[in-house]
């Protein structure tokens, strides 16, 4: 199940127009390690679950980091992201913060995946 909604998850935003022309194919699992381009995007499955006795069901967290003078390019990739993920995944909920570990603005999704 986790490796195939990393798969899936990235063979659906990789195939979108509106996901690469900002991100390409910058999209890693939990943590972009070494030097990276951004915008780049991180994902985490939070959570995968028994849904029935057919079927199992999974939360996940996508994660968009735009530098510290893009606030603006993060929160309009981020409610564009939401407008396209609702057509795959259940919708939870959106915000944007700021890292200040990394000051780095964060566009955070919480999805699931039925």
């Amino acid at each position: 199940m986790l490796k195939q909604l990393s798969q899936d998850l990235f063979s659906f935003l990789t195939a979108h127009s509106s996901f690469t022309d900002v991100m390409v194919e910058r999209v890693y699992p939990i943590v972009a390690l070494g030097d990276n381009v951004f915008p780049l995007a991180t994902y985490r499955i939070t959570e995968v679950r028994g849904a029935s006795k057919d079927a199992t069901g999974a939360t996940f967290e996508m994660s968009f980091w735009f530098g510290i003078e893009q606030y603006d390019e993060c929160v309009d990739f981020t409610d564009a992201m939401v407008t396209l993920l609702k057509t795959k995944y259940r919708f939870i909920s959106s915000t944007v913060d700021l890292s200040e570990d990394t000051m780095f603005y964060q566009g955070i999704i919480n999805l699931e995946k039925i």
